[in-house]
């Protein structure tokens, strides 16, 4: 069983796994049901056990299937609860226990520090907000490709990415591809070459941690290091700061975080 608890302030109690599986790990607080103990009572207990806090268990948000020892198959089912009294201390099987907000949650996320599937598991749930995008690969005659710089507040941090950006109602993912591409860079004339690539990555958007599944697509121009049109106003607005045209090889060996990571092997790949 599983605990999806906030505070008032719409922090996430997290508890950090003292044992397998997942050691060093942090999930949300739960445990296994004792004999002739219902869904409740074992919440109730274990979150008492691993945080020191009493909770009112309200309603099953969902169930997952997760790997545990010796090849086992554990079937979770997560319920939403309410803190209504303690102290938060960790105990029991957990190494230590924070409530978590936005920041912090989305950089366990990005060190790899959260058990797996816990963000998805969330968002699937409504807990966490999803977000779809579509973004382009601008490739100019020379293999080189298009990157915009971020110098955004962590987690997500200074950063170089594709030009594109959310679907808008109604829009598919190619659509709000091309129109992003348009308001980021003044051109009207580039057609997309057909979707070359899809993942999935947690970042902050508007002050929330979201789920943002992308779409990437490719696109070529005529000219080299084509000079983007009038968007600096837009710019200043979306938050980028720069511009630049980067080789493959320059990609290869930047010590800059781009995203999508491993972009040059992408391409290369794109290109045959």
């Amino acid at each position: 069983m599983g605990a999806v608890i906030k505070d008032g302030a719409g922090r996430l109690l997290l508890i950090r796994r003292g044992h397998e599986p997942g050691a060093g790990l942090w999930s949300i607080p739960g445990g296994r049901i004792e004999a002739g103990e219902s869904d409740a009572r074992a919440l109730v207990r274990e979150v008492r056990e691993e945080t020191g806090l009493v909770v009112v268990v309200g309603r099953l948000l969902g169930r997952v299937e997760r790997p545990g020892l010796a090849g086992a198959v554990l079937d979770i089912r997560d319920y939403a609860a309410m803190p209504a009294g303690g102290e938060l201390v960790a105990g029991d099987d957990a190494a230590d226990a924070c409530w978590a907000d936005p920041d912090l949650i989305a950089e366990l996320a990005s060190r790899g520090e959260l058990t797996s599937g816990l963000i998805e598991a969330l968002v699937s749930w409504g807990v966490l907000p999803s977000r779809r995008a579509g973004r382009v690969i601008v490739l100019d005659p020379a293999d080189r490709v298009l990157l915009l710089r971020y110098d955004n507040d962590p987690p997500d941090g200074r950063h170089w990415a594709t030009p594109g950006g959310g679907l808008n109602p109604g829009e598919s993912y190619a659509a709000a591809a091309s129109r992003e591409l348009t308001e980021e860079t003044g051109w009207d004339d580039v057609a997309l070459l057909g979707e070359i690539h899809r993942q999935v990555r947690t970042l902050r958007h508007e002050g929330r941690i979201i789920r943002q599944q992308e779409c990437l697509f490719l696109a070529r121009i005529d000219a080299p290091c084509r000079e983007l049109g009038d968007v600096a106003a837009m710019h200043a607005a979306d938050g980028i700061v720069a511009s630049r045209w980067w080789t493959l090889a320059e990609l290869d060996t930047t010590a800059e975080v781009v995203w999508p990571a491993g972009l040059a092997a992408l391409i290369r790949g794109a290109l045959g």
